[in-house]
């Protein structure tokens, strides 16, 4: 009986500690380095391979896909990204975006730390 309270405990805390580890910027499954996140990105999106992202490379990339479309949200998206207003998404610009709740899973607004919808609203 002893024993098993004790791997119990063990567990328990071991879970604890892992969930904790998770909560930290930079750790868990859903929050890369930003400068690895940055890379990855400019990978998928910069085509052309000249170290920027144009607004037509964006708009054919995977976060435009959130979209569903609609070139307004595109444009939002984009220049919200688009710090210096130069017409072009840097690495830097990428790494100092902040990294979505869930790993950037799923639309805007979705994901863990996402506000709950309230029953009855589906």
């Amino acid at each position: 009986m002893k024993s098993t309270i004790l791997t119990l405990s063990l567990v328990l805390v071991a879970g604890i500690a892992m969930a904790a580890e998770g909560d930290k910027p930079g750790k868990g499954k859903g929050a890369p380095d930003p400068a690895k996140r940055a890379e990855m990105m400019m990978k998928a999106m910069d085509k052309d391979s000249d170290g920027k992202i144009t607004k037509e490379e964006f708009a054919n990339g995977p976060m435009a896909k959130r979209a569903e479309g609609d070139t307004a949200k595109v444009d939002k998206f984009f220049g919200n990204i688009d710090k210096d207003k130069d017409g072009s998404i840097t690495k830097a610009e990428l790494e100092a975006m902040p990294a979505r709740p869930g790993g950037g899973k799923g639309k805007p607004g979705e994901g863990k730390g996402a506000p709950k919808k309230p029953k009855g609203d589906n």
